[in-house]
């Protein structure tokens, strides 16, 4: 398994205390003492916005519920941060992903969310609609999705099914390439915002 998948499961099994535990086990300065390289050009601003996100962060994994205002707080910092461009500067996401123990799609959806909510009603609203729900509200409300049937979509689902099915013949060739499948299917799934429990 890739090892972001790997730590990706270790932490989810084990549950949000230990990701919490990690954080607050880093030596206080650990993060301040890096400088890291963006675009080539060595910059400390990586420290400034990881002061500014530790906080919003330890309450949301200390918070025990989906904490969603305080996840659209996060992601607004980082479009501020990202400000007219595309991307945020080239290595800062891994950073971010690495401080806080999150998967880069986290963050991804963060910043989403802040994009298409621009005051805390609106958040709030969606928070509403979708029941409170992290997961309901990337599947519903931050996934953009074409009308089923359409001629594109049709083209996109036979790629996807012969993909699928080479992969489907490559891994019933082992055990341990079934299960590796299974697990990245399974990420994949969780990524897009469905949630759900694998029986062995």
């Amino acid at each position: 398994m890739p090892k972001s998948a790997h730590r990706w499961f270790v932490l989810h099994k084990q549950g949000q205390a230990f990701g919490c535990a990690l954080i607050l086990s880093l030596p206080p300065l650990a993060f301040q003492s890096k400088t890291p390289t963006y675009g080539g050009i060595m910059s400390n601003d990586i420290s400034g916005i990881l002061l500014e996100l530790r906080p919003i962060q330890d309450k949301i994994i200390k918070s025990g519920t989906e904490n969603i205002l305080d996840r659209w707080e996060f992601g607004k910092l980082l479009v501020a941060e990202r400000g007219d461009k595309k991307q945020l500067p080239n290595g800062m996401r891994a950073d971010i992903a690495d401080t806080f123990v999150l998967e880069a799609s986290e963050i991804t959806r963060r910043m989403q969310l802040a994009d298409k909510f621009k005051t805390q009603t609106e958040v709030e609203a969606a928070c509403t609609r979708c029941g409170g729900s992290w997961r309901r509200i990337i599947r519903e409300e931050l996934i953009k999705r074409r009308k089923d049937g359409s001629p594109d979509v049709n083209q996109w689902v036979d790629r996807v099914k012969a993909r699928l099915d080479k992969m489907l013949t490559e891994a019933g060739e082992s055990d341990d390439r079934a299960d590796e499948l299974v697990n990245l299917l399974v990420l994949s799934l969780r990524t897009l915002g469905y949630d759900f429990k694998v029986e062995s």
